[in-house]
C-alpha cells in the first residue's frame, strides 16, 4: 500500500504567515484609524461650524469685560464662586461636548481603532470628572451634607476629590492648560505659518483642529494674565486672572474638542462608507 506524503509548507509561505502574524500584532498596538485623511482647514464643512468655534467661544470673555467696565461688582458677582454665572456655566458648558463623546465612543464602526476609541473616552471621563467636581457631584445643587470621613481630609469639607490632593486639582489643571496652549495655539500656528492646511494622517484625529484655534488664545491669554498678577501684582489684571474664568475657558476647550471630534469622524465614516458602497 503506497504511503501519502504531506509536504511541509515551503519556506516562502511560513515567511509569509509569520510576517502576516506580526503585521496583525502592530496593527493592533500602533492602530492607525480605520478613517480617512483630512485636512484641518478653518471652517471645513467636516468640521464645527465659524459661528460656533470662534464667535461663540469668546462671548463670557466680552460679556465679563463689559461688566467690569460698567461695575466692579457686577463683574465679581458674574465671576463669584459657586455661586456665578461663570461657575454653574462651566458645568452646562460641559454637557454638549460629554454627549458628543459618548456618542462616538462607542461607536461600532469606530472599534476597528483601539487607540483612537480608548482616547476619545478619557476624554470624555475626563469632561465628566471635571463637570461633577465643579459642582461637587451635585452637592452646590442639592445641599447635602458632607460625610464625615470626607470632610475631615477635605479642605473645604465639601464632597469632591480636588480638594483633597493637587495630584487631583492644580497638578492635572496645569497639564490640560499646557496640552490646550501647545496643542491648540501654538502648533496651528506653526503649521499656519508653515502655509500647511494639514496634519500628518494619524495625528489629525487626536490633535485640536484650527476649529479651537480662538479658544486656546483665550486660554494663553488668561495664563498670560495670571503670571503677569505674579509678578507685578497689578490689580487691573485680577478679572483675567480668576481660576473660575481660566476653568470656564478649560471647559469651552473640552466641549468643543468632544464635538469637532465628532463631527470629524462621523465625517470620516460617511466618506467611508460612500467609497465603499461605490466599490461594490
Amino acid at each position: 500500500m503506497a504511503t501519502r506524503h504531506v509536504s511541509s509548507p515551503s519556506l516562502t509561505c511560513r515567511v509569509a504567515m509569520n510576517f502576516s502574524r506580526k503585521q496583525h500584532v502592530r496593527d493592533y498596538v500602533t492602530d492607525s484609524p480605520p478613517l480617512p485623511s483630512e485636512p484641518q482647514s478653518l471652517g471645513a464643512p467636516n468640521d464645527l461650524p465659524n459661528w460656533l468655534s470662534h464667535g461663540a467661544s469668546p462671548l463670557m470673555l466680552i460679556c465679563l469685560v463689559e461688566a467690569w467696565l460698567i461695575n466692579d461688582d457686577l463683574a465679581a458677582a458674574i465671576l463669584a464662586k459657586e455661586s456665578g454665572i461663570v461657575e454653574h456655566g462651566t458645568v452646562v458648558i460641559l454637557l454638549p461636548g460629554i454627549l458628543a463623546g459618548l456618542s462616538i465612543s462607542f461607536q461600532g464602526k469606530l472599534q476597528g481603532s483601539r487607540t483612537l476609541s480608548f482616547y476619545i473616552r478619557l476624554w470624555t471621563l475626563a469632561a465628566i470628572y471635571f463637570a461633577g467636581e465643579e459642582i461637587s457631584w451635585g452637592q452646590q445643587w442639592f445641599g447635602w451634607e458632607t460625610p464625615e470621613p470626607l470632610r475631615e481630609i477635605n479642605d473645604q469639607g465639601e464632597t469632591n476629590l480636588h480638594n483633597i490632593s493637587s495630584w487631583l486639582d492644580q497638578k492635572p489643571r496645569a497639564l490640560v492648560e499646557a496640552w490646550i496652549i501647545i496643542t491648540g495655539f501654538v502648533w496651528p500656528l506653526i503649521q499656519m505659518i508653515k502655509g500647511k492646511v494639514s496634519s500628518p494622517s494619524r495625528l489629525h484625529w487626536y490633535l485640536p483642529t484650527r476649529a479651537l484655534l480662538t479658544t486656546s488664545a483665550i486660554v494663553l491669554l488668561l495664563w498670560l494674565s495670571e503670571q503677569l498678577i505674579e509678578v507685578t501684582g497689578a490689580t487691573t489684571l485680577k478679572l483675567f486672572g480668576s481660576d473660575e474664568l481660566k476653568e470656564y475657558y478649560t471647559a469651552v476647550f473640552v466641549a468643543l474638542f468632544l464635538m469637532s471630534a465628532r463631527c470629524r469622524i462621523k465625517s470620516g465614516l460617511a466618506t467611508l462608507d460612500a467609497a465603499n458602497e461605490s466599490t461594490v
